[in-house]
């Protein structure tokens, strides 16, 4: 019998889940999976996997960190981990595709894990609507559950949504026979759809969590700090809505069609970050690790392009007229305290300064970098982070205010980290104040517009919150370098199980390319 997606196997003695591995693989282990499916505590542990399945994808797993946090010259570096090298080249290249190279891994896995997700929520939904009720420690909590695999199934498929052109939808509503056999059922959706899929699946979690009010979610479901009770759930589900309309956008003119008032209502109903807290093993941040570590050969150091902006001293802009690979780095002069302290070779806030490189310049000089991360203090495996802070909210709510012809509110809300973080003069409807010591300053030298020192803010606060965060963002903002691939082709590995012609995008004037 051939399954869709996964079967993860739930093996009785340990109750072991096995991720999918393949769109369709043989389901040899069909009669252990079915009556571990019969058993409340199993089924239970099944539904406690899915956020954690989400978490070690996004942030453990090279194959989407590092090539995601590249593309988006969120992060430098000259190796080739994963495809990060090939995917940040200049001129960029089309991604390759090929089941045979590492790079095909950033597509394989985020689809496989995601989809585990998904899969997995589909079977425990399947045997609550046939009647199994979860009752442990003699409490019934069947409609918590319930409620979190809705919580689950909407975040996997959102981003699947975000980071690929098209999906397959699918629920506990969908025939066992549909996903025996996909590619005879289920149809292949664009982006668009497979997001309002998505949002309807939080909406169903919402209404689910408002039904309970009593509901207390275990913090090792979440990897959270504490449980989380019907209010922080409430907030979590209107905080990824919010991400999810924000940045799913693949250009400037779909960014523009957003409904910024459904963005606004979102963030509205927001009350607290979305936090991890880590620890060694299976709660640690490689992407912390990576992007933090001062001398590991993987070290991930910040793009010239994320913090150029910063510098007054007029060195981004003759970094920006050097050809690519004959750029070097520089010592920024800039008053942002984030980026350094009171000299180049200082500290600042979010970033370090580290004078050591680990880029080979025969793959291009634009790679350096003299500034680090640093913004979680160096510590990738202790203390709690917010994986989806309030201030990416209110920096999306600053867009939506610009849109929507609210400039003055826009301003406000800048200036909330560009004053007490950045320690920068305020900004106005007018734009940054002129002088030799403007932040942001553009490539052709002026000083910054409101909607530059909006953008500016977003790369100072909010990059290196999550892999993706920035990449998506850019594409939506138009940020992104040129022939850069807005989304991932279904990876080759999926095509051949489905008939479907190896394709893929970017690369300059490609489809599915940056402009």
């Amino acid at each position: 019998m051939r399954q869709f997606i996964k079967n993860g196997i739930v093996l009785l003695a340990a109750v072991a889940l096995v991720g999918c591995q393949d769109l369709l693989v043989d389901n040899k282990n069909s009669p252990d999976r079915h009556r571990a499916l019969s058993q409340p505590d199993a089924v239970e542990l099944l539904v406690a996997s899915t956020f954690q399945t989400f978490y070690n994808r996004s942030y453990r797993g090279t194959a989407g960190y590092i090539p995601s946090t590249m593309v988006g010259d969120e992060s430098t570096n000259s190796n080739n981990t994963s495809g990060g090298r090939d995917i940040s080249e200049i001129p960029r290249l089309p991604f390759n595709n090929n089941p045979v190279t590492d790079n095909e891994a950033f597509a394989r896995l985020y689809w496989g894990d995601f989809y585990e997700v998904l899969a997995n929520t589909t079977d425990v939904l399947k045997v609550i609507n046939g009647g199994l009720r979860i009752v442990t420690n003699e409490e019934d909590n069947t409609e918590r559950a319930r409620m979190f695999s809705k919580l689950s199934q909407g975040m996997a498929l959102g981003y699947i949504a975000l980071l690929y052109d098209r999906g397959f939808i699918m629920d506990e509503n969908t025939p066992d026979e549909h996903l025996q056999r996909p590619m005879d059922h289920l149809e292949l959706l664009p982006y668009g759809q497979v997001m309002d899929k998505a949002l309807s699946l939080l909406d169903e979690a919402e209404a689910l969590a408002q039904g309970q009010p009593d509901v207390s979610i275990p913090s090792d479901w979440m990897y959270s700090p504490s449980a989380l009770e019907q209010a922080d759930v409430l907030s979590m589900i209107h905080a990824y809505r919010a991400r999810f309309q924000v940045l799913l956008p693949r250009s400037p003119q779909e960014r523009e069609a957003v409904d910024w008032n459904a963005v606004l209502a979102d963030i509205d109903q927001v009350t607290r970050d979305v936090e991890i807290e880590m620890q060694s093993g299976a709660r640690n941040n490689h992407y912390f690790f990576y992007t933090q570590h001062p001398t590991t050969g993987r070290r991930l150091m910040a793009h010239v392009r994320l913090y150029g902006q910063a510098d007054t001293s007029g060195a981004y802009q003759d970094w920006v007229a050097t050809p690519p690979n004959e750029r070097e780095r520089f010592l920024v002069e800039t008053p942002d305290r984030r980026l350094t302290g009171e000299t180049p070779e200082e500290d600042g806030s979010r970033f370090a300064f580290n004078p050591t490189t680990n880029v080979d310049r025969i793959y291009g000089g634009h790679r350096e970098s003299y500034y680090q991360f640093n913004g979680h203090g160096g510590e990738y495996q202790a203390g709690v982070f917010a994986q989806l802070p309030l201030k990416e909210l209110r920096l999306y709510a600053a867009e939506a205010h610009y849109r929507l012809g609210q400039p003055e509110l826009t301003a406000q809300i800048v200036n909330e980290t560009r004053i007490a973080n950045g320690q920068l003069p305020p900004v106005t409807v007018d734009g940054v104040p002129e002088g030799a010591e403007c932040v942001p300053r553009m490539e052709d030298g002026t000083c910054g517009s409101l909607w530059d020192a909006m953008v500016y803010e977003r790369m100072m606060e909010l990059s290196y919150i999550e892999p993706t965060r920035t990449w998506l963002d850019r594409r939506g903002l138009g940020t992104l370098y040129p022939g850069s691939i807005v989304h991932l082709p279904l990876p080759a590995s999926q095509l051949e199980i489905l008939g479907i012609p190896l394709y893929t995008f970017g690369g300059v004037g490609n489809e599915g390319s940056a402009p």
